[in-house]
């Protein structure tokens, strides 16, 4: 943990220094709530957001708040374990530079025309697709092109 700020109802807890100002007062808002348990906890990825800072984990009492889940849930934040031990910062530039290569992020997604050759696509298509579903009565080729554009954000980073 980085930084403690104290100044609310709760503490908020930080795994980051450096916070823009517009999401410590969004923090502060939301720490202020009566019904928010013990503390408010903003990640490293933590950014202004939409009443919540995006990044931030809220424990609450008796109350359910869809709001604060976010419209950027998990941007940018993964843990994986590895068998690497000791790595330099050459072998670690070359597989970040080997993961940028490969993940899109913000607005950036996966190419669609990629994803019509993919037959996960199509699947998801031919299985959940039925004439009598009611979607906003689409076309099957509507429903086909929006499961791709769906498909072409899948393992993508920020942007929604």
């Amino acid at each position: 943990m980085k930084r403690i700020i104290t100044t609310s109802r709760v503490p908020i807890k930080s795994w980051t220094k450096d916070i823009e100002e517009g999401a410590i007062i969004q923090a502060e808002n939301v720490a202020n709530l009566p019904f928010v348990y013990k503390h408010v906890a903003l990640m490293p990825d933590c950014h202004f957001g939409f009443g919540v800072p995006i990044g931030t984990v809220v424990a609450l009492n008796n109350v359910i708040s869809p709001s604060m889940v976010g419209s950027d849930s998990g941007c940018g934040m993964v843990s994986v374990k590895t068998s690497l031990r000791n790595i330099n910062v050459k072998t670690l530039k070359k597989v970040m530079g080997k993961v940028r290569e490969v993940v899109p992020v913000g607005f950036n997604h996966h190419k669609v025309e990629n994803i019509e050759r993919n037959t996960i696509a199509k699947k998801l298509v031919d299985k959940h697709y039925t004439d009598d579903v009611y979607i906003g009565k689409i076309s099957k080729n509507e429903y086909s092109q929006k499961i791709k554009e769906i498909a072409a954000q899948l393992g993508t980073l920020g942007g929604g």
